[in-house]
């Protein structure tokens, strides 16, 4: 890929020296691609985000746990 990335977080200001975008909308320029990690309570917003601004979303990673919960399974010992 020869384009532009834009981290995004709205938490974040830069992320190894990169500035950090508060949110999609606010990205300077047309976004092309969106690679997504989000939880999933945020997963139809910053979908929905995304074709607002114009974005193929090209990949959509959700996680099922609330963010800075623990994520270690009830049950389950790390090996």
């Amino acid at each position: 890929y020869s384009g532009r990335v834009y981290p995004v977080n709205p938490h974040e200001s830069s992320l190894y020296g990169c500035k950090v975008y508060p949110s999609i909308a606010e990205i300077p320029g047309p976004v092309e691609v969106a690679i997504i990690t989000v939880g999933a309570q945020l997963a139809v917003q910053v979908a929905e985000e995304c074709a607002r601004a114009g974005a193929d979303i090209s990949r959509l990673f959700v996680c099922q746990y609330p963010p800075h919960e623990n994520h270690r399974h009830k049950g389950r010992e790390d090996p």
